[in-house]
């Protein structure tokens, strides 16, 4: 293994034949060989794969040609001491460790070459006994700086291929490093911003939170996370998702070392969902406006009939509280709603129900088939509405055209009676004058009587068979009821009238035709036995409303209904004629007529006139 001047030893079978792990590569440079030679024997015998040169240069080129983990020096050389070998080393693999070998007469240079790099120093003659420790402690050094360079290499390769951008701050707030994600996102330079202030890239609105954070971080704080917009370079800002912790090295903050997310995308989607949820917001809220204010019942039942959701105005209409009927099954509620569930694109169908109050009431309805996402049935629409109105409207409709055709009927039959009726009339006077027997003068007063009688039904046939046209003045109501009342005091002066009502109370209406409706039901009320009459008035959203309420013997029940039905009467000498008058003055005036009474105690008419009469 001998050369011309310089002698290199390599790891030989020594380091094999112990079987021992290899602990690491040596690299020995002395120039005495009776010293290295032993020395890398003993050392691969130890399980180190030692290289030994005598020169600098030699060692040099072996540094050169593969890595070492240790160099392992003598501190006194010929061409170049061991001081300035291992800081030639250091500059080509700055992870060596160097260990220098020295005399007892240079320690202390030995001590300085510590200072500029060397790991440690072992005294001539080498004792393996402490030798060996401090090997074992290099290989330890080592190896951290091995790990610590591949940490460094990881965390600058995580740093240069992240997709967020990181950032460091000096603290005066000048960009001190960013990485390549920057330019990805912002189109900017790296270099247009290195030594820049940050502040200078934020949107003016955002500087004084950033600025917040930037202070509090400097005094150690770790800030919440902010968002602030970033300047790119197109002009557009950006939405930025930063944090700002404190840059520290040895106990002090440095500076800030930051990661900012661009979330323009995120904010972007944010408020298109944002808008669609606002958007889904109003139609549901439609939609519930429908479905709660619709004046048509609306439900939905599973395939076995069980009531899934129904709305407001439909339990008002089934009478059932709307979360109650919730899981139980129509029919089980009302066994007539069975056809309700029979499927059938039909409308106009219609079932009778009898809820809990004993009125049966008519209800139509249409059906339709909940499909699920796949087009399965899975269950039942019914959207249903009450009849009851609808039906009365068309009783009452029935009942109109059935008095109209009656009434022309009527007026034709008493255009014909009242000519000879008025004949017969005067004839019976005639003979009133002329006739002097007493017998006679009987019969004939009975006959005008009862030609009288005939007179006035006539007339009141011919006055309900007419159109009613009205002639219609602005009234005064206290001084209207002034007039009635006088009226009705010269005829009974045994009653007692009371009229109270707000003075100024001005309406509409036919004074004429007026006075025949109070006449008519104030005589009423006299027949009946009353002995006071009251009459008041409101004003209200739906009109004038005056009341007429006597303290009579009251209407029976059954005849209630029918009170104003033409020709029905509870008198003896009545047409039946009188309230039928009434209701349909009342109704030319566009304003109704209702009754209440209850036996022994009285009758109560409400006139109600509508607001534009008012």
């Amino acid at each position: 293994m001998e050369m011309e001047n310089d002698l290199t030893i390599r790891p030989g079978v020594h380091a094999q034949e112990t079987g021992q792990p290899r602990l690491g590569s040596l690299l020995v440079v002395d120039d005495q060989v009776d010293v290295l030679n032993p020395l890398c024997e003993i050392l691969s015998k130890f399980g180190y794969d030692a290289t030994g040169v005598t020169s600098a240069s030699e060692a040099l080129k072996e540094l050169k040609n593969q890595p070492f983990d240790l160099l392992l020096t003598d501190l006194i050389m010929p061409e170049m001491d061991g001081v300035s070998l291992l800081k030639t080393a250091l500059e080509m693999d700055p992870q060596i460790v160097g260990i220098i070998i020295t005399g007892n007469g240079t320690i202390q240079t030995a001590v300085e070459a510590m200072k500029v790099g060397a790991f440690d120093y072992v005294l001539k003659p080498v004792e393996f006994r402490t030798l060996m420790p401090i090997l074992s402690r290099a290989m330890m050094v080592r190896r951290l700086k091995t790990e610590n360079l591949q940490l460094r290499e990881s965390h600058k390769a995580l740093i240069e291929s992240a997709g967020d951008v990181i950032y460091t701050l000096s603290p005066g707030g000048l960009v001190t490093s960013l990485n390549p994600a920057f330019e990805k996102i912002t189109g900017w330079s790296r270099a247009d911003w290195i030594g820049k202030p940050f502040s200078s890239i934020l949107h003016p609105d955002d500087l004084p939170s950033a600025l917040r954070a930037f202070h509090g971080a400097l005094c150690g704080e770790v800030s919440p996370t902010l968002e602030l917009r970033v300047r790119a370079r197109s002009g557009e800002y950006l939405m930025g998702e930063f944090i700002m912790p404190p840059l520290i090295a040895d106990g002090k903050v440095i500076g800030i070392s930051g990661v900012a997310r661009d979330i323009t995308e995120r904010k972007r989607v944010e408020e298109n969902l944002r808008a669609l949820m606002e958007e889904l917001n109003t139609q549901k809220e439609f939609s519930d406006a429908i479905y709660n204010n619709t004046p048509s019942g609306i439900m939905v039942l599973d395939r076995e009939g069980h009531i899934l959701k129904i709305n407001h105005p439909g339990a008002e209409i089934l009478k059932i509280s709307p979360t109650e009927a919730l899981g139980k099954r129509l029919t089980a509620i009302y066994p007539d709603a069975k056809e309700m569930l029979t499927l059938d694109p039909r409308f106009g169908r219609e079932v009778l129900i009898t809820p809990e109050d004993g009125k049966a009431r008519p209800v139509g309805f249409t059906n339709s088939p909940l499909l699920d996402k796949d087009g399965m049935e899975k269950g039942i629409v019914l959207v249903f509405r009450d009849l009851t109105e609808i039906k009365e409207l068309q009783a009452e409709l029935r009942r109109k055209q059935h008095f109209e055709a009656m009434g022309k009927v009527i007026s034709g039959v008493a255009h014909e009676i009242r000519n000879p009726l008025f004949g017969i009339q005067a004839i019976a006077q005639i003979l009133e004058r002329e006739s002097e027997s007493p017998q006679h003068q009987a019969l004939i007063s009975a006959l005008l009587k009862e030609t009288q009688r005939m007179r006035n039904l006539v007339d009141e046939l011919l006055l309900y068979s007419r159109p009613s046209v009205l002639n219609l003045s602005e009234m005064d109501l206290d001084i209207f009821l002034a007039e009635l009342t006088e009226f009705f005091r010269t005829k009974h002066h045994d009653k007692v009238l009371s009229v109270n009502v707000p003075s100024l109370t001005r309406f509409k209406a036919d004074k004429d035709k007026l006075m025949q409706v109070f006449l008519n039901l104030l005589e009423n009320a006299a027949g009946a036995g009353s002995k006071k009459i009251d009459i008041t008035s409101e004003q209200g959203n739906d009109g004038l409303r005056i009341t007429v309420k006597d303290d009579g013997t009251g209407i029976k029940p059954d005849a209630l209904e029918r009170i104003f039905e033409p020709f029905f009467t509870t008198k003896k000498e009545g047409t039946g004629l009188g309230l039928p008058i009434c209701r349909k003055i009342m109704e030319a005036h566009g304003g109704t007529i209702e009754v209440n009474s209850i036996m022994e105690m009285g009758t109560t008419f409400i006139l109600t006139f509508n607001p534009d009469n008012s």
